[in-house]
């Protein structure tokens, strides 16, 4: 009896050794001309080309034939918006399954969930670059011509059962089983455009597979994924007990059945068995069990497990049909984790751009005998006051951002001025408010981020009362962005000590800040100041210039927690000192943020943003704390900076990790930094703190 395998991968070799493809087709919708004439100019050597100026004519054109292969949606149209076009294309059986890339300006994450959860396969914001859109396209060519070639090869494989079987009379029973294969494989393919979180993904995935009618009584399946070490984790199961979830939560390669697929890369097939040795024996010993291995060229991406009912018999092709899922399910685990690589990529960039902006920033601070820590402080400042009069999240992001640049101009004024430890006069001074058109020079012609900065380098020495300068602005002229960096620049000002002058008590410099609402700054501000003003006073200690003084006492309760707090302070985590004490808080507010987001599958940017951040506070506050140890002679400062180094490379291997697997980062790493930290809160810094505070050092040398 002939044997009927089903094919649906597709060799990139043998693509590029065929003869050249006809030109796919794209139509580009877009109510802006211009936008059209730059994506024709850019694509036209590469495809044939539609373009539809609004979402009727795009609806006319998608629907005749022949179709094009790929649509270009803007969202932002006038009468029928982008979502509304997407909305009626996926509910038309004539081009539901035409991918859509939206174009678009906005760049909020619930605009993307809404425009995925439409059905779209890609969101690319503007501006973009060819190169990045080129590559776009063709992975989504790529994956449609994937899902027709699987279409062709199923309804190809059909017809070759149905001629067989008119031919030798083969049993109804072996069509079903195809026919039920192919239902599966098609079911599976579409889970590669699941707007949804990864695990959900992968259960839907495995319920497809799972799927097929000779394969249930009841269906038991698991997917694992490898981490960087080789190992496989469980990402997907159904009818797994408790006890062998815990049990296969984490396979060695080589151990049970999985490890031992996993590390000969061949799929593995068991009649009869019992539960393997990494399982444990409570429940049903099954007919049989599949392990195969998902594979991405030479890369191992992890194991597909499927158990088989008891008293099942391998049937003719059965083994074929197992195989294609497998090769499906790796190509949808391949697809998402490039995503996901992409989407991390995008948060390093980001985090780079940011530490580029503050290092630029401290190229003029520096020479103002100013510091680091007033370049956070302010911004942060900043951020806090946009949050509290009402700006959105992406704008106090934006505001934070930008802040820093807000002195650049001060590289560009001459050293006899800007270091002159006495008061300057009208000529000096004059000269030196030129700052303010320096800085917004060096930042114009950027994008949004740069805009904003300029607003702040030009404006914000601006008054209220239109007194300031450097163009003599009053009330709504001067930009909301300068108006608030303005209170968050003076009040850090007043509070910092520097080589020419004492610190101000803050309840002064808190007084001087509401006394001159109306007159130096916008009072609805000094308002949204003063209802900030807890988590302002949190951000002054958490970044401080000088040595910790271990006897200070904060003016806030450092024992309450965030609300999202999963991981919440606890007043016995206190070693006795109100600073060091709230830089702990932070940092366990930091790891229940990155614990919220595995748990709540938020995806790999909010895990690759909290762990990227903790990262760099840990760097502050380990700083902070050996300033304040060798400001006391410490004399195991060098042991404990020790631990502090490892603490940080092991933070950076975790980000490794996420780049390397960026699926299957667990709850575990949380755990990980929860235990390290209250640890090391216990056992070193608490006596660290009993030996410091019971010490006579003098009190200069904490400075």
């Amino acid at each position: 009896m002939r044997k009927f395998s089903i094919k649906v991968k597709i060799n990139r070799m043998e693509l590029q050794t065929q003869a050249p493809r006809q030109q796919k087709k794209l139509l580009i919708v877009d109510d802006g001309l211009d936008n059209l004439l730059i994506l024709s100019a850019r694509l036209r050597d590469r495809y044939q080309l539609l373009t539809a100026e609004n979402g009727k004519r795009a609806l006319d054109l998608a629907t005749q034939d022949p179709r094009p292969d790929l649509i270009l949606l803007d969202i932002m149209m006038p009468g029928m918006d982008g979502y509304e076009v997407c909305r009626r294309l996926k509910a038309d059986r004539r081009t539901q399954d035409i991918p859509i890339i939206f174009l678009t300006a906005l760049s909020e994450s619930d605009d993307e969930a809404q425009g995925f959860s439409l059905g779209a396969a890609d969101y690319v914001t503007k501006p973009f670059a060819s190169q990045s859109l080129n590559a776009r396209i063709e992975r989504q060519l790529t994956l449609s011509n994937y899902l027709q070639n699987v279409q062709q090869e199923l309804y190809r494989a059909e017809q070759a059962v149905v001629a067989e079987a008119s031919v030798r009379s083969r049993s109804e029973e072996v069509r079903e089983q195809l026919e039920q294969g192919k239902e599966a494989m098609l079911g599976l393919a579409r889970t590669a455009f699941l707007a949804t979180g990864f695990k959900n993904q992968m259960e839907a995935a495995l319920d497809q597979v799972l799927s097929i009618p000779y394969l249930s009584g009841p269906s038991r399946g698991a997917i694992f994924l490898t981490n960087n070490k080789g190992e496989l984790s469980l990402i997907a199961q159904r009818n797994f007990s408790q006890d062998q979830r815990k049990a296969c939560s984490r396979i060695p390669l080589g151990h049970g059945l999985c490890g031992q697929a996993a590390k000969r890369r061949q799929p593995l097939f068991i009649p009869g068995m019992a539960l393997c040795d990494q399982c444990l024996n409570d429940q049903p010993s099954p007919g049989g069990a599949y392990c195969l291995p998902l594979q991405d060229a030479s890369l191992l991406l992890g194991v597909l497990l499927v158990y088989l009912p008891e008293g099942h018999v391998q049937s003719e092709g059965e083994l074929e049909v197992m195989k294609e899922l497998r090769d499906i399910l790796a190509s949808v685990v391949g697809r998402r984790m490039a995503e996901e690589r992409i989407r991390l990529k995008q948060v390093e960039l980001n985090h780079s751009r940011t530490d580029t902006i503050h290092r630029l920033a401290l190229a003029s601070e520096y020479r103002d005998a100013e510091t680091g820590m007033h370049i956070l402080r302010m911004s942060k400042f900043a951020a806090l006051i946009a949050a509290s009069a009402g700006l959105d999240q992406a704008t106090c992001e934006l505001v934070e951002q930008a802040a820093p640049m807000h002195d650049l101009g001060k590289i560009g004024i001459a050293d006899d001025i800007l270091l002159k430890p006495a008061p300057l006069s009208y000529d000096e001074f004059e000269r030196m408010k030129k700052h303010t058109i320096i800085g917004a020079r060096m930042l114009e012609n950027g994008d949004a981020l740069m805009r904003m900065a300029r607003d702040i380098a030009l404006s914000h020495h601006e008054r209220w009362d239109g007194r300031g300068y450097p163009h003599g602005l009053a009330g709504e002229e001067i930009p909301l962005a300068a108006r608030i960096c303005a209170i968050s620049d003076v009040f850090d000002a007043l509070i910092s000590e520097r080589p020419y002058k004492r610190g101000w008590p803050v309840e002064q410099a808190i007084d001087y800040v509401r006394e001159h609402g109306g007159s130096y700054f916008d009072p609805n501000l000094v308002t949204a100041f003063n209802d900030a003003l807890t988590d302002i006073l949190k951000i002054r200690a958490r970044y401080q210039d000088n040595t910790i003084n271990p006897r200070e006492r904060l003016p806030l309760d450092i024992s309450s927690m965030e609300s999202s707090d999963l991981i919440p302070w606890n007043p016995g985590y206190s070693v006795g000192i109100d600073i060091i004490d709230e830089h702990h808080r932070h940092l366990l507010h930091w790891i229940s943020r990155l614990h919220h987001s595995l748990r709540k599958e938020k995806g790999t940017i909010e895990i690759g943003k909290a762990l990227y951040a903790l990262d760099r506070y840990c760097r502050i506050h380990f700083a902070a704390e050996e300033r304040m140890m060798e400001a006391y002679g410490y004399r195991d400062l060098e042991a404990h900076a020790r631990m502090h180094r490892a603490f940080e490379r092991k933070l950076v291997g975790f980000k490794r990790e996420l780049m390397h697997n960026p699926l299957i980062l667990g709850i575990e790493v949380v755990e990980f930094l929860r235990e390290w930290l209250l640890n090391h809160i216990y056992t070193v810094d608490a006596g660290i703190a009993i030996r410091i505070t019971l010490s006579n050092i003098p009190p200069h040398r904490l400075h």
